[in-house]
């Protein structure tokens, strides 16, 4: 079997924060996947987006091919694996040629259990609202389990690494959080969550923060 998945994306963002920064990104692509025989699907995907800000020396354009495989059992596990080349190519500067790469993984071992696991090696999403372009490799992994009936723990962890083009700036970014969800009833349900962050950088100073959150939530 044979299909093809286009995609349209079109936006405008903008924030004040010392100066108004605007962007107007318009992006497309389309995702052809073959699967013979019901065995793994042979996927490629293809991808461009046009980034205009009101700071014209930020202005870019980015490409993206990535081909590789996906299967899946159903209500068991899944997984994809997709690799490629990246490019950015700003108006003002040598354009950037990069390997990327993205993986995906979950398993459902059980009725009361999920693990998600997923890494990314790319050219920053060009679809966020920022000047400063930089390659981020990212490693997510996450946990579901149903205690009872009506409550549910979530936890997750991931590490982020940035290394920007025009600066000498590297930053890790680690990131740790857990959430209880008690479902009281049919209209309350309340919610506990914590979540520890951690900066380390090889220009900028270090920083970390624990956000600890309560939430009581009605639906009549």
């Amino acid at each position: 079997m044979f299909t093809l998945t286009p995609d349209f994306t079109a936006a405008q963002t903008s924030y004040t924060q010392g100066q108004t920064l605007t962007a107007r990104q318009l992006g497309g692509g389309i995702t052809m996947r073959f699967t013979p025989d019901a065995i793994a699907s042979l996927v490629t995907s293809l991808h461009a987006t046009s980034s205009r800000y009101n700071i014209a020396a930020e202005n870019a354009d980015d490409y993206a091919v990535l081909i590789g495989m996906a299967d899946h059992a159903e209500n068991i596990w899944n997984f994809r694996l997709l690799a490629g080349v990246a490019a950015r190519a700003p108006h003002i500067g040598k354009p950037r040629l990069l390997p990327i790469a993205e993986a995906a993984a979950s398993w459902l071992p059980d009725e009361l259990d999920s693990f998600t696991l997923s890494a990314a090696h790319e050219i920053e999403d060009p679809n966020q609202l920022d000047t400063a372009s930089y390659t981020r490799t990212e490693l997510q992994a996450g946990w579901d389990r149903e205690l009872r009936r009506n409550i549910i723990l979530t936890s997750s962890a991931s590490t982020t690494k940035a290394d920007f083009f025009s600066a000498p700036l590297k930053e890790t970014i680690f990131t740790a959080s857990s959430a209880l969800v008690w479902h009281l009833n049919r209209h309350l349900k309340f919610a506990a969550a914590y979540q520890f962050n951690d900066r380390q950088a090889n220009i900028l100073r270090a920083a970390n923060e624990h956000v600890l959150t309560f939430t009581l939530t009605w639906m009549p």
